[in-house]
């Protein structure tokens, strides 16, 4: 019964789910690219040897922001996810050779939490060495009430502090308007302000009068145990939406 709850809250939740898988169907393949072309160019600079190495990605749903290209370097991917759909999709995009693919459904937080927090541990059951976190830290909050959002924070700040490394992208910002598309670097983790003011600094004269409903996404103290830089990429995500993704890691 668990596992049955599982692939529900998989299936229908507030950020992810067959309601993602519809929008990709819709702008995956044109909307998107650029974004997905921009975050490979990064990922390829945090991960440099990716045919040495064994990637634990966590919460791809089915993949649609990873370059395929890219990820089928990689020597052997796990991919973890509670969406029953996510496997065979992540599959056929990122691996066809199945020996070196393998999807496991699973709450990741949940069993994170029962492994300590201990990031080492639960990476190394799965037959990983470097995790990356795929569009997931940022979408916590629309996930979990405040008191489990306390706990998950804590327990983060505790996993990601280790010496496992990893790599996250995720929203730190969502405007209602289709944005530009920028690229945007700091040595350490910009201030609201600052990075907010970096963002708009490059918008049309004619749109910046909307900066006061940019919406910022919670991001927990686990961001502590980044290391710079932190990079930041526009992703239109609708014709009249856009997220600003931050990605950053330890590796």
């Amino acid at each position: 019964m668990k596992r049955l709850g599982e692939g529900i809250r998989g299936l229908v939740n507030a950020s992810g789910g067959v309601g993602y898988h519809l929008a990709a169907l819709r702008f995956a393949s044109r909307l998107w690219e650029p974004f997905r072309e921009e975050l490979a160019r990064e990922l390829a600079r945090r991960f440099p040897s990716p045919e040495s190495t064994d990637l634990v990605v966590v919460g791809p749903s089915g993949g649609y922001c990873l370059d395929p290209a890219f990820f089928r370097r990689f020597r052997r991917i796990v991919a973890v996810d509670m969406d029953p759909l996510a496997g065979a999709i992540l599959r056929s995009r990122l691996a066809p050779d199945a020996d070196r693919f393998r999807f496991v459904r699973q709450d990741f937080l949940r069993r994170l939490g029962e492994e300590g927090w201990d990031l080492g541990a639960w990476t190394r059951g799965l037959g990983g060495e470097a995790v990356l976190f795929s569009n997931l830290l940022g979408q916590l909050g629309f996930l979990h009430g405040e008191a489990r959002m306390r706990e998950i924070g804590a327990g983060l700040a505790r996993a990601l502090g280790g010496e496992t490394p990893w790599v996250s992208f995720h929203d730190r910002f969502s405007v209602g308007i289709g944005a530009p598309r920028v690229s945007l670097e700091f040595a350490s983790r910009p201030g609201s302000r600052e990075l907010a003011d970096a963002w708009t600094a490059k918008w049309d004269a004619s749109a910046r009068g909307i900066v006061g409903e940019i919406e910022e996404h919670e991001i927990g103290e686990w961001v502590n145990g980044a290391r710079g830089p932190f990079r930041y990429l526009s992703w239109r995500l609708e014709a009249r939406r856009t997220q600003l993704i931050e990605v950053c890691g330890k590796t």
